[in-house]
């Protein structure tokens, strides 16, 4: 087991520092349901946001009335551990951070896949990492953080392997491949995806106009997401200090965790324009086009308007 600045390396996998390292190998032995629904995403990728989508989708809060699973403790699977996730309710909602290889696997269970551009990913993920203390990265750059980035020395590893390893399964028949930048321009349509994917039977998913359906595109708008997000954060804390709230039980890792701004901060396409340099620009494009090689044509998934310089 290995610390650095960013991660704790426990058996391969980068994971965040202050996460438990049992709950990470028991996570990697989990046994999916056939009725489970896996979000998996390269972090900043559109977690949240799609969780939530599902959740509204199969009337998660209406069935069990959960509401509050502030921080993913409850269904993010590295973080919780296999026992947390087990003892969730069906259709469990499993959120995933890891590389394909590392994914526990059932030919049965359904599984989307999130892809954000590589340079909005790297914008969010540096705010996320400068507002998270345990980092103590206040003062850091941009620039230095793209080296980080483009090196998979963040939490997680690297998002041009991750690329690879899943985009290389969507056309299996239990993987739904979707872009943050499709799902911002079209959500309807998105949407429309996951309900076929998911074979929901309700007919009032079926039709945009119904009240049903505008719930779920209301629900999950960037301002509802900030609200939930909040009141998540308020019903966790329940009126302790920061310091009281982190020594909960339920709570699966030993540090405080990142202000709730850090999981929906904007929520736009092309931020990355108004923070990256050129060269900063350039260099993920390379590294971009060179995990592509031979492998996929990077128009395939976005025009050059959303993540190049051009």
């Amino acid at each position: 087991m290995t610390t650095k600045s960013f991660y704790t390396e426990v058996d391969g996998t980068k994971i965040p520092i202050g996460f438990n390292v049992e709950n990470l190998r028991s996570a990697k032995k989990y046994k999916p349901l056939d009725s489970d629904i896996f979000i998996c995403t390269f972090p900043k990728c559109g977690t949240n946001w799609t969780k939530r989508i599902v959740q509204l989708l199969i009337d998660r809060e209406s069935r069990t009335g959960e509401v509050a699973d502030y921080g993913l403790s409850k269904c993010f699977l590295e973080m919780a551990g296999a026992s947390v996730i087990s003892s969730q309710p069906e259709p469990r909602i499993v959120t995933s951070h890891l590389y394909f290889k590392e994914i526990p696997w059932n030919p049965n269970t359904k599984y989307i896949y999130v892809l954000r551009n590589p340079k909005d990913c790297c914008v969010s993920y540096f705010h996320h990492t400068k507002r998270t203390k345990v980092y103590d990265y206040e003062n850091g750059t941009l620039t230095d953080y793209v080296t980080t980035f483009l090196n998979g020395e963040t939490s997680f590893g690297s998002y041009f392997e991750h690329f690879r390893q899943w985009y290389a399964q969507k056309d299996r028949p239990n993987v739904l491949f979707l872009t943050y930048e499709n799902m911002k321009q079209d959500p309807v349509k998105e949407i429309q995806k996951i309900i076929a994917f998911l074979g929901l039977p309700c007919p009032e998913l079926r039709d945009p106009s119904s009240a049903k359906f505008q719930h779920v595109l209301k629900e999950s708008g960037i301002d509802a997401m900030k609200d939930y997000v909040e009141e998540n954060y308020r019903t966790a804390f329940a009126g302790a200090s920061e310091t009281g709230w982190k020594a909960r039980s339920d709570y699966p890792c030993d540090r405080a965790p990142p202000p709730p701004d850090c999981f929906v901060r904007k929520g736009i396409v092309g931020d990355w324009k108004n923070e990256f340099s050129f060269a900063d620009s350039k260099a993920i494009e390379g590294q971009m086009l060179r995990a592509c090689e031979g492998f996929a044509s990077v128009q395939d998934i976005w025009d050059d308007k959303v993540w190049r310089d051009c």
